[in-house]
Order: structure tokens, then sequence, then C-alpha cells
């Protein structure tokens, strides 16, 4: 079992209904966090009442009420959410940092499977689980490529952590870390072992006023990022294999031709985007390769 420390950040806004759950299945798992710091974003139902009812049974559970700010920042709330944990953290030491969504519940080995995986390759910087939904009453595994994470439940090496930046207040920052990461030598994986299942109990999308937008938001993501057409093309490609299957990846496709036509600023690191784009082109003719082989 690994010994080194960790701590957990979860930024909630008006998760009333699922936060109980996700601290029931952390409560339980056989290895605990030094500390776990809930930052309450504005909420206008009882999320910090219960996390803090939490906080009272369970001393390491730190818990932080902002502002209600008058909406809820679907796109960035979560990195504030993340720097304002660690700006709160106090004194504790910590070798893993884990961005924990209010709406999840792991299995109860969870952290110590996942640390497993740090422990065994030290140039692993940033992992997480699978996670499933349930989408008209059927377990869906949420697409996401093994560099990838879907960031419900996602952990950080310090160190990589530190050496990437931290996580950028932009679209696709949850990609644009992993990506970094992956540039500076670390490895970056989404696991399927079943121990590591995690259930998203709010469907990706929720929030939104319609799974297009959704969508279209995606592509405006890969577009800010600097996404190479080609790769656009294949991921919307793969996503209409999937759920909503054919319209899924022409959304995608709109959202990024919009953001162009609009002439939508791209991340400012060019760097960044001429290494993403030759990354993206070796790994499709990889991927061509080993299919036509």
């Amino acid at each position: 079992m690994s010994k080194e420390k960790f701590i957990l950040i979860t930024s909630a806004r008006n998760e009333a209904k699922y936060i109980g759950k996700t601290i029931e299945s952390v409560v339980s798992q056989t290895i605990l966090p030094e500390a776990w710091v809930i930052v309450d974003d504005g909420s206008g139902d009882d999320t910090a009442d219960i996390a803090e009812r939490a906080a009272q049974s369970y001393p390491w559970i730190r818990v932080f009420r902002r502002k209600d700010r008058g909406y809820g920042d679907h796109e960035f709330g979560s990195v504030e959410g993340l720097y304002y944990g660690l700006d709160h953290l106090g004194g504790y030491e910590f070798d893993f940092l884990f961005n924990l969504d209010a709406d999840v519940i792991i299995k109860p080995n969870y952290f110590e499977i996942i640390l497993k995986k740090f422990a065994e390759n030290p140039r692993l910087g940033v992992g997480e689980g699978q996670v499933q939904e349930y989408r008209n009453g059927k377990l869906t595994t949420l697409i996401s490529m093994p560099w990838s994470t879907c960031g419900q439940v996602k952990c950080w090496r310090r160190k990589c952590f530190q050496e990437i930046g931290g996580l950028v207040k932009a679209p696709g920052h949850d990609s644009i870390d992993c990506y970094k990461a992956m540039m500076l030598g670390w490895q970056t994986r989404t696991f399927a072992d079943e121990a590591l299942q995690i259930l998203h109990l709010r469907p990706v999308g929720w929030s939104f006023k319609s799974k297009p937008r959704h969508l279209m938001r995606s592509g405006r993501s890969l577009y800010f990022r600097g996404t190479h057409p080609l790769w656009l093309l294949a991921g919307a490609g793969y996503n209409m294999c999937h759920y909503p299957y054919v319209l899924g990846g022409l959304y995608i496709i709109l959202g990024y031709v919009q953001a162009w036509l609009q002439g939508s600023p791209q991340y400012s690191d060019k760097n960044f985007i001429r290494r993403l784009r030759k990354w993206q082109v070796h790994k499709l003719s990889e991927i061509l390769r080993t299919r036509c082989l």
C-alpha cells in the first residue's frame, strides 16, 4: 500500500441531490486522504450544509463557502474551485492531488488501486478510472482516449502538476494539462480496471439547454486548443459511432467551424499548438498503420 499522501478538492454548486452519496463513497475508502477540501460555489440548496455535517464527523473534511456569483460557471468553475481549495488548504503536505466531482460514486479501494498505479510507474503524471453513466436506463462508459481523462476523479502527481504550470482557465483545460504533461515526458492514462470504474450520477451535458449545445462547446474547445483539422475529423467520425451517433460528430465539427469563422481566440502558447498538431498527425499515422497491417 502506498504511503504517499494525497488530498482531494471538490468544487460543488447545487449538488445536494448527489453530494451525500459522494461523501459516503469517500469516507468508506480503504485509505483516506490527508484532507478533503469541499468548496461550495454559491449553492442555493443544502449542498454546503450536507458537507458541513460530514465535516463534523470527519475532521479531515474542510468546507468553504464562496459567495454566489449569481450563475454557475460550467466552463471554469471547477478550475476556480480547485485553486480556491489549494489556497485555503493550510499546511497539509501531499504527493498527489485529486479533483473529485460532487456527483460521483467510487468503489471502496479506488484511491488504493490508483495510487498503486502511480507507485508502479514513476513517469505516470495524470491518471483516472473510466467514467460511467446511466443513459436511458443503460450503464454507458464515456468516450475517452487511453491517454486522456474525463476529469470526474482525476489525479495528478504533484511534481507533474507543478511542471505543467497547473491548469489553465480556458476551454479544454481538462485536456490541455494531459497534452502538456506528455510533452514533458509524463504519461497520462485512463484505466479500465473494474475497481477504478467511476459512476457519474449526473450525465455529462445536463446543465446545458440541449445536447447539441454541449457537443458544439466541445468543438469550440477543440478549436481553442489548436486541434489539427484532421484530428477533428477523425474524432468526430469516432463520435458518430456512439450516441447520439452521426449527429454527435456533426455538432462537434459545427462548433469547431463556428469558432474558426468567428475568429475566436486560441490558446496563447503557439509552441504548444505546434507540438500538439505534430503529435496528433503522428498519432493518426500510427493508428492508420496499425489498422492497415
